[in-house]
């Protein structure tokens, strides 16, 4: 793992666990440059249906309920997005799908 990605994996789990305990479905939408004013806000319930997965199964937020829920949006031409996504898997996997669920959604045309 890169120095940044050591820098802000901790901080990142600080930060959700403060942001979202207590509230009943835990989840961040991690949210690209541009897309800022789309952020929800603290205690904000999120729609429930992401989308469907690589094998064309429903993706609901519904079925995480109690866990914390990392949502990112990524496109391939997005160099800051592809860099993410493995420092989010490492996140995962260290903290075990039990706690910590990514699911990352493709914005491609």
């Amino acid at each position: 793992m890169d120095r940044n990605a050591k820098a802000v994996v901790p901080g990142l789990c600080c930060a959700v666990v403060r942001q979202l305990v207590g509230q009943g479905v835990f989840w961040l939408a991690v949210l690209l440059t541009g897309a800022a004013q789309a952020a929800p806000k603290v205690g904000e319930v999120p729609p429930t249906y992401v989308g469907v997965d690589a094998e064309g199964n429903a993706v609901d937020l519904f079925g995480f309920k109690g866990k914390v829920v990392v949502v990112t949006f990524w496109a391939s031409w997005c160099g800051y997005c592809l860099k993410e996504i493995p420092v989010l898997e490492n996140v995962q996997r260290q903290a075990g799908d039990g706690r910590i669920r990514v699911i990352a959604v493709n914005i491609d045309d």
